[in-house]
C-alpha cells in the first residue's frame, strides 16, 4: 500500500479528458471487425488519419460502428512527437510507425467505458527492437502492454504487485523478430478480473494473481510509457479495445479477421 501511494504520487491520474471528438468518415460495413458488440475503440491505419504535409500524425479517428458510436480518436498535438504514417506497411496495408519517441494520447478509461470495467484489446504491430517498448500505457502500471523484458510480451493491467500483477508469454525477444504479431490481452472476468495475454492466438499459462480492473484514470496513450519510458520503435497497424469479454468464438473471429488482412500466419492458436 505504501508501495501504491508512491506510485500515484509520482504519477498522479490526470483531470479526465474527452480529446478529440470529432466524426471519421466511415469505412465500408465490409472493411468492420465481425464482432461490434461491446466494441469501445477502433483505430485502422487504413482508415481516417489526419496527417501533416510529410505525412505525420496529428489525430488517428476512432472508426464508429456497432456499440462505438462515441469518437474517441488519438492525438498528438507537438509536432516533435507525432508518429508517420506508413503507406504499404504490414501486409501491404499502413500502419503508424513509431520511431522511439512518438506517442498519441488516447481518452480517459472513464470516457471509453473501461474505469473499474473487465476489457479486452488487440493491437497489431510490429517491430524488430529488442528493447523494452510499450504499445498501450495508462496510469503508471495500468492497461500497460509491452514486448521484452523478462518476457517476449507482457501484460500489467493494474498494478506489478512484486510480479503477481502481470501476465508474460514466451521469451524476450520472441516477438521482436520484425513480423507483424496479434498482441492481445483481456481481464478473465470468469477468474475474478484476473488479466491474461496472448500473441497470435496463443495465451499464456499464467495469468495475473490479482483483479486488473483499473481505478486510474489517467489518459491512455500508445507507443510508450505514461512517464515517457520505454516507447516503441515499429509500427502499429490496428487497435481494437472492447468493454467486457468476448467469447472464445468472437475472439477467434476478431483474431482471424486480423490476421486475414495484415497477412500474419497463425499457429493453431488457443483464442478461446
Amino acid at each position: 500500500e505504501r508501495l501504491a501511494a508512491a506510485q500515484r504520487t509520482r504519477f498522479p491520474a490526470k483531470p479526465a479528458d474527452r480529446g478529440d471528438t470529432s466524426l471519421a468518415k466511415p469505412l465500408p460495413q465490409k472493411s468492420h471487425p465481425p464482432v461490434t458488440d461491446g466494441l469501445t475503440l477502433w483505430l485502422a491505419a487504413d482508415g481516417a488519419v489526419r496527417r501533416d504535409p510529410e505525412n505525420y500524425v496529428t489525430v488517428w479517428e476512432d472508426m464508429l460502428t456497432g456499440d462505438n458510436q462515441k469518437a474517441q480518436n488519438a492525438t498528438q498535438h507537438a509536432p516533435q512527437r507525432r508518429p508517420r504514417w506508413i503507406a504499404q506497411a504490414i501486409g501491404g496495408k499502413p500502419a503508424v510507425r513509431f520511431d522511439g519517441h512518438d506517442a498519441v494520447l488516447l481518452s480517459t478509461p472513464s470516457y471509453l467505458g473501461l474505469l473499474g470495467e473487465g476489457y479486452e484489446l488487440f493491437i497489431v504491430a510490429r517491430t524488430a527492437s529488442p528493447t523494452i517498448q510499450f504499445l498501450i500505457a495508462g496510469g503508471f502500471e495500468d492497461f500497460e502492454l509491452h514486448v521484452n523484458g523478462r518476457a517476449g510480451a507482457r501484460f500489467i493491467p493494474a498494478g506489478y504487485d512484486r510480479g503477481r500483477g502481470a501476465s508474460d508469454l514466451a521469451k524476450a525477444g520472441q516477438f521482436s523478430d520484425g513480423q507483424p504479431h496479434i498482441f492481445s490481452a483481456r481481464l478473465l472476468s470468469d477468474q475474478e478480473y484476473r488479466g491474461l495475454v496472448a500473441v497470435d492466438g496463443v495465451a499464456s499459462g499464467t495469468p495475473t494473481r490479482n483483479d486488473g480492473r483499473s481505478k486510474n484514470n489517467t489518459t491512455i496513450r500508445l507507443g510508450m510509457r505514461q512517464n515517457g519510458t520505454f516507447p516503441l520503435r515499429g509500427e502499429i497497424a490496428e487497435v481494437l479495445i472492447y468493454r467486457g469479454s468476448l467469447t472464445g468464438t468472437d475472439r477467434q473471429a476478431v483474431g482471424q479477421y486480423l490476421a486475414e488482412k495484415y497477412a500474419i500466419a497463425l499457429s493453431q492458436g488457443d483464442w478461446q
